[in-house]
C-alpha cells in the first residue's frame, strides 16, 4: 500500500461533547451555605456550549 501512496489511516476533525443546558439553566456545584457565592461565581463562568455559541458568533 506505501509503495502506492495509499493513506494507511484516515483523519477526521477531533470531536468535542459539549455540555448541552437551557439558557441561563447550566448546573451548579455547591456545598451547604455556600449557595450565594455558587451563582455569583456560575453568572461568570463559560460552558464548553455556551463557549462554541461565543466562537460561532465571532468567528463563522
Amino acid at each position: 500500500w506505501r509503495l502506492n501512496e495509499f493513506n494507511l489511516s484516515h483523519k477526521s476533525h477531533t470531536v468535542v461533547r459539549l455540555a448541552v443546558h437551557l439558557p441561563q439553566q447550566q448546573p451548579i456545584v455547591y456545598q451547604d451555605g455556600q449557595e450565594a457565592q455558587a451563582i455569583e461565581r456560575a453568572a461568570l463562568r463559560k460552558t464548553t456550549l455556551t463557549s462554541w455559541f461565543e466562537l460561532s458568533k465571532n468567528d463563522p
